[in-house]
């Protein structure tokens, strides 16, 4: 691989360098070459906003790197057509904990979002800033056991006991004394947390994103996009906020690709995904969608998406609720629950997979403004089914897969 120190000199003492601007145009050109580029004239754009998270147009990718530099750490290409090398076996022997040393390695490689290959940092000689360190500590808990001789690394020990909590509903308090006793339990040089705020603090930065979106009280527009930095409603006039800048409402939206990407990255259920081109129901019976007329006219209608079974169909339900009971407060909210229909009927209906994509606020029902609220998903499912999505198989052991998703009704 070439010296790409030049991605991380991108000014040249108040100005930009022109050495950046002319190594970046031959990034764009080398880029370019890939097949999904060919199709939709985008690319990820690398720059540190976007984080490879973002397809946009070659101008505007060149405007962010100008303006924003290259995101931490980007030195391996892998989202614009330059291949991962071939990962050498670099477990230390001593460290006989894990069957599968890299289970929760590629965890924290999945959810760090920049794509890099970070087991060969040993190239890297200057030192990490505090976005890229973060992950390398990550990394280094993923690898280390609990203790000498422990088969469990640090970050597995975090992860168990933090979804003990959500799965049975344990009580905040009851986390601590049970990490607590846990750490007295473990030999004295043990490094397991005593108290639920330190275990999470270990799991920072494997979170889902989640985006909180300004919304008129009416529910005429959201500020997002074009409209992000306005303060009145266009269409009613009301103000965005009441005193000391709190908006009057606002819509949560959890982005739908990264938990869809998860599943392929899911030894269990990157298989499973795959069921509806395997189903063999006889009974006349519909058991699954996938049994329907509809379904059978979508892939006669679009072959090239229904020819590779790993693309993704979904469900898309919402229902309004009472978040106070009968309280005597009148307030509904409306969650936006998306299902994949890929998964046979015993999955797609578990609650694991019902995925909350919109948390739309009350008071009243949105009735007529639903449209308004669902914009976000919109937008994202419009750009999946245009571009798709690099996406890692884990049943296939294939990457990078270029993925289509459809939303299906």
């Amino acid at each position: 691989m070439s010296d790409r120190s030049w991605m991380y000199k991108r000014l040249n003492g108040k100005y930009l360098s022109n050495n950046f601007v002319k190594e970046v145009d031959e990034f764009i050109k080398l880029a370019s070459q890939q097949k999904s580029f060919k199709k939709s004239s985008k690319l990820k754009s690398p720059c540190i906003k976007c984080d490879n998270r973002t397809y946009l147009d070659v101008d505007t990718i060149k405007l962010h790197l100008y303006k924003e530099g290259f995101s931490p750490g980007y030195t391996r290409w892998v989202c614009h057509g330059e291949r991962f090398p071939q990962a050498e076996n670099v477990v230390d022997e001593s460290l006989s904990f894990s069957a599968e040393p890299y289970s929760f390695y590629d965890m924290v490689m999945d959810a760090s979002g920049s794509n890099i290959d970070n087991r060969q940092r040993d190239d890297v000689e200057e030192e990490p800033n505090a976005e890229s360190k973060k992950k390398f500590d990550m990394l280094k808990r993923a690898e280390a056991p609990l203790y000498e001789g422990c088969k469990l690394s640090i970050l597995e020990a975090a992860s168990r006991l933090t979804n003990f909590k959500c799965e049975f509903k344990i009580p905040h308090r009851a986390i601590d004394n049970i990490a607590s006793l846990l750490k007295d339990m473990c030999p004295t040089d043990n490094k397991m947390t005593d108290t639920y705020s330190k275990t999470k603090k270990l799991l920072e930065g494997l979170e889902l994103p989640c985006q909180k979106i300004d919304v008129c009280p009416t529910g005429d527009m959201l500020y997002w996009n074009e409209d992000e930095k306005l303060n009145r409603c266009r269409i009613c006039n009301n103000d965005r906020y009441r005193k000391n800048k709190i908006p009057e409402k606002v819509l949560t939206y959890f982005s739908l690709t990264p938990r869809l990407q998860r599943l392929y990255a899911t030894k269990g259920v990157a298989e499973d995904m795959r069921w509806h081109t395997k189903n063999t129901n006889g009974s006349g019976l519909m058991s699954h969608p996938s049994d329907g007329k509809s379904w059978q006219n979508f892939n006669e209608t679009y072959p090239e998406f229904s020819a590779e079974p790993r693309n993704v169909r979904l469900g898309l339900c919402t229902d309004g609720f009472a978040p106070f009971g009968m309280s005597g407060t009148s307030y509904s909210c409306w969650p936006v629950i998306l299902t994949p229909y890929n998964l046979p009927p015993w999955l797609c209906m578990k609650r694991q997979f019902m995925f909350l994509t919109l948390l739309i606020p009350g008071p009243k029902s949105p009735k007529g403004n639903l449209d308004v609220y669902l914009q976000p998903l919109i937008a994202e499912l419009k750009d999946l089914w245009e571009m798709g999505a690099l996406t890692y198989d884990v049943s296939k052991k294939t990457f990078p897969y270029e993925g289509s998703y459809y939303v299906n009704y």
